[in-house]
């Protein structure tokens, strides 16, 4: 964490950084972090943030499965969040497509493991909520910016205010794409192809 970036961050209320990994191996197998990016400089750098910031600070924890969930990866990541003192953890698993279409969240066991890990150093909440919480009342072209970014499911974007028609409408015309990943069907924009 660079002393530039952290003085440019400490005026904010919330800052949520993310620690996916604490440990060189899952670090580059997770991050494929430039050669000039280290961990554990990174982990000192949150600390030391921690030490000075005023406001709040939450850690962002993705988890994926075979890659730092394992017992070893989940120890590491508490002893960092441990040293790192934040005021909350969110436990995130990947729920709109990722880059690599193997990257899957873990086991219901191991996000238990890995509640049960952190609870004990500060509060920890599951990152991966309704989409009630994001916007009650989005209208469609609002949906088709959000899906540039982040596709969404059907049932979200119904969730958010959008209705089954404009829906069926927006992907009749060609300006909603599907993407298929797991089980899970998520709405794309095509405005940009």
């Amino acid at each position: 964490c660079r002393p530039d970036v952290r003085n440019d961050v400490r005026a904010a209320d919330i800052v949520i950084p993310s620690l996916d990994a604490a440990d060189v191996r899952t670090f580059k197998a997770l991050n494929r972090p430039h050669r000039r990016l280290h961990h554990d400089r990174m982990i000192e750098g949150l600390a030391d943030f921690r030490r000075s910031f005023q406001g709040e600070l939450r850690i962002e924890i993705m988890l994926v499965a075979g890659i730092n969930d394992s017992e070893s990866a989940l120890q590491a990541l508490r002893e960092a969040v441990r040293h790192i003192r934040p005021d909350m953890v969110y436990l995130n698993i990947p729920l709109r497509p990722p880059a690599e279409a193997d990257v899957v969240g873990p086991r219901t066991e191991r996000l238990r493991r890995a509640w049960q890990l952190l609870r004990d150093i500060c509060p920890v909440e599951q990152g991966f909520g309704s989409g009630k919480r994001i916007r009650a009342d989005m209208d469609v072209e609002s949906l088709r910016r959000l899906a540039r970014s982040h596709p969404l499911t059907s049932e979200r974007a119904i969730e958010m205010g959008v209705s089954e028609a404009d829906l069926d409408l927006l992907a009749d015309r060609g300006a909603l794409g599907k993407m298929r990943q797991g089980k899970d069907v998520f709405l794309t924009d095509r405005s940009e192809e």
